[in-house]
C-alpha cells in the first residue's frame, strides 16, 4: 500500500501513469470484491485527494467502478456513507472549477465522468438513499440544468442527460415497496425543480436531439417519468411556451403536447414521438434561417 500511495502522490501529472494505476487497482477490487474493501476507503481518499490537484477521468473512472460494486449489494453498507460523500466532494470541485466558463469547453470529458458517476449512484436504491438527503445533490442538478442547454458536446450532453434520467426514473411508475423511499426523495427534488427541468428538457429536444440521437431514449425517460405527475401537465404547458418559434410554431406546441399524453401509455410510441419531434424541429429551424437570409 506505501507503494500505492507513493505512485498516486509523485506521479499524479502524469496521465499515462494515472490511467494505468486506476486501471490496475480498479480491476483488483473488481476481482477481489468481497476482499478488496479494506483498502476502498483509503483508496477513495486517495483518489480525491489527486482529483484536488490534479483531476483526469480516469480517477473519475476508479469512483465510478468502485460505485458500481458497492453502490448496492451485500457487503458495500459500511461503504455507502463514504461513496456519498466523495460524490459530493467531487461535485462540489466540479461546481467551483465551471465558474471559470472555460473549462467546460477545456475539460468536458472531467464534467461528463462526474455526472456519469453520480448516474451510477443514483442508480443504486441505497446509495440514492443517502445522496439524495444532501443538500450538494440540489446544486449540482442545478448546474445540469445550466450547462445542458448549452452543450455542444454530445457525450457530454448525453451523460448529463443520463443523471437527470436516473433522478427522474424513480417516479412515474410502479415500484416495490422498498424502493418507495428513494422515490419519495426523488419526487421533493424533482418539485422543486420541475419547471425548469421540463424546459431544459424541451430544449434540448428542439434544439439539439436531432443531431445527438443518443440522448432521443433519455429525453423521452424524462419526459414520461416527468409527464404522469399531477403537474406535469401545466408544467409542460409553461415549458414549451418557453421553446423559441424558430424551432417549434404555436400550432407545432399544441400538437407535441396532445400527442405526449395520447402515446405517454406505449414507451415506443412515445419514443418515436420524440425522434420525429427532434427531426422537425431542426426541418423549422433551416426554414427560418432560410427565411432570414
Amino acid at each position: 500500500w506505501p507503494l500505492v500511495e507513493r505512485v498516486f502522490n509523485e506521479c499524479r501529472s502524469s496521465d499515462v501513469v494515472m490511467q494505468e494505476a486506476c486501471h490496475c487497482i480498479g480491476t483488483v477490487i473488481s476481482v477481489a470484491r468481497t476482499h478488496a474493501t479494506p483498502v476502498v476507503a483509503p483508496y477513495l481518499q486517495i483518489l480525491l485527494n489527486c482529483f484536488s490537484n490534479t483531476p483526469t477521468i480516469f480517477h473519475l473512472g476508479s469512483v465510478r467502478t468502485i460505485t458500481g460494486l458497492y453502490g448496492q449489494g451485500p457487503g458495500g453498507e459500511g461503504l455507502r456513507p463514504l461513496l456519498c460523500d466523495v460524490l459530493g466532494s467531487l461535485g462540489s470541485q466540479i461546481l467551483q472549477r465551471v465558474q471559470n466558463p472555460r473549462f467546460i469547453h477545456e475539460q468536458p470529458d472531467l464534467v461528463g465522468m462526474y455526472f456519469d458517476t453520480l448516474a451510477c449512484g443514483l442508480y443504486a436504491p441505497p446509495l440514492a438513499m443517502l445522496i439524495l438527503q444532501q443538500e450538494w445533490i440540489k446544486q449540482v442538478i442545478a448546474l445540469a440544468l445550466e450547462l445542458v442547454p448549452e452543450c455542444h458536446h454530445p457525450k457530454v450532453q448525453c451523460a448529463i442527460l443520463l443523471c437527470i434520467s436516473r433522478l427522474t426514473g424513480w417516479v412515474g411508475r410502479a415500484l416495490p415497496p422498498h424502493f418507495m423511499p428513494v422515490a419519495t426523495l426523488s419526487k421533493a427534488l424533482i418539485d422543486q425543480c420541475l419547471g425548469p427541468l421540463l424546459a431544459v428538457v424541451c430544449q434540448c429536444l428542439a434544439a439539439r436531439a436531432s443531431s445527438n440521437a443518443q440522448s432521443v431514449p433519455l429525453i423521452a425517460n424524462i419526459l414520461l417519468s416527468l409527464l404522469v405527475l399531477p403537474q406535469g401537465k401545466p408544467a409542460l404547458e409553461a415549458a414549451l411556451k418557453q421553446v423559441s418559434e424558430a424551432y417549434m410554431t404555436e400550432q407545432d406546441k399544441v400538437t407535441f403536447y396532445e400527442r405526449c399524453f395520447e402515446e405517454a401509455g406505449d414507451p415506443r410510441g412515445f419514443a418515436s414521438l420524440i425522434n420525429d419531434t427532434a427531426a422537425a424541429c431542426t426541418a423549422q429551424w433551416m426554414k427560418t434561417a432560410e427565411r432570414g437570409q
